[in-house]
């Protein structure tokens, strides 16, 4: 998997503001998503999200 480092600026501004001071030091890794049709569930501190989402996820979100 490749990992990229995305532009700091990303982190350190909001809507053009800068909200960390100058010189900060920013770590801004991002990673490639997983391609859909690998993922048969999603886990969350709700429960398990089976696929189909549709499906199941209104018994989770109760």
């Amino acid at each position: 998997m490749t990992i990229e480092e995305r532009p700091a600026k990303e982190v350190v501004e909001i809507r053009g503001r800068r909200i960390a001071p100058k010189g900060v030091p920013v770590a801004n890794p991002a990673f490639d998503m997983t391609p859909p049709e690998l993922v048969s569930s999603i886990i969350s501190d709700k429960g398990i999200i089976k696929s189909p989402v549709q499906d199941h996820i209104t018994s989770v979100i109760r």
